[in-house]
């Protein structure tokens, strides 16, 4: 590349309130497929592929995800959402990223 160009930072969305910005600021979560109907899981790793949603790493966006429910469109299925499971993924994901 020549000097002066600025490499490309991903952006992402929030499913549950739109905000943009750098995937790094975001939580990505991806489905469980191993169970019926598949379950939202926290993608610590980001080892899994395929279909991602992300969400800003806050309750009230955790919450307003569940509550219109934002997961299924976003994943374009019906999905199971344990939420407490999930905010004990996120408050891991936030300290870490702290």
């Amino acid at each position: 590349m020549g000097a002066g160009r600025a490499t490309r930072v991903p952006q992402r969305r929030c499913i549950a309130c739109g905000r943009r910005g750098p995937q790094e600021q975001f939580i990505r979560v991806k489905l469980d497929p191993s169970r019926s109907p598949a379950r939202v899981v926290v993608d610590v790793d980001e080892a899994r592929t395929g279909r991602g949603a992300y969400l800003c790493p806050r309750r009230v966006c955790l919450d307003q995800a569940t509550r219109r429910r934002a997961f299924a469109r976003a994943f374009r299925r019906p999905v199971a959402v344990e939420v407490e499971e999930l905010l004990s993924k996120f408050e891991t994901e936030v300290d870490e990223a702290t």
